[in-house]
């Protein structure tokens, strides 16, 4: 089931804690991926060397949470902008021609999209609320 970001939280609020949403939201849905695509899409300087990375996830939950968190510190680290980046987490290959990713942030945080069962969704906003962020944070299409 596809799940639409709530933009009243990550674009309308200055205050919004956008950095920790996007590593809480990744990590989470980490668990339920295989692999992983991450791209540079304002990069802060042209000689940032590699811009885009991609492949599996490491199989041990711990290191793959500790891989994912290093994937989203890259990101936020070497963009422009905190909103603008390619990142996709998935069970399957990526990209996978027609399908959405389970987590699916393209290029712009507006088109923000989480591609999760009812039980993996309820699992997240847990996850959301025991990290003091709203269960409200994306909502069925």
């Amino acid at each position: 089931m596809l799940y639409l970001s709530n933009l009243d939280y990550l674009q309308e609020q200055e205050d919004f804690p956008f950095r920790h949403a996007v590593l809480v939201t990744a990590t989470a849905i980490g668990r339920w991926s295989n692999h992983f695509h991450a791209k540079l899409i304002a990069p802060k300087s042209k000689h940032i060397g590699l811009i885009d990375k991609r492949g599996r996830l490491p199989l041990n939950e711990q290191h793959k949470e500790t891989f994912i968190a290093d994937l989203v510190r890259w990101i936020f680290e070497n963009s422009f902008c905190d909103e603008l980046f390619c990142l996709l987490l998935d069970d399957e290959p990526i990209p996978k021609p027609g399908k959405i990713a389970k987590f699916d942030h393209h290029d712009d945080t507006c088109c923000w999209v989480i591609n999760l069962s009812e039980i993996e969704f309820a699992q997240l906003q847990h996850i959301w609320r025991t990290n003091g962020l709203p269960e409200d944070l994306f909502y069925p299409e």
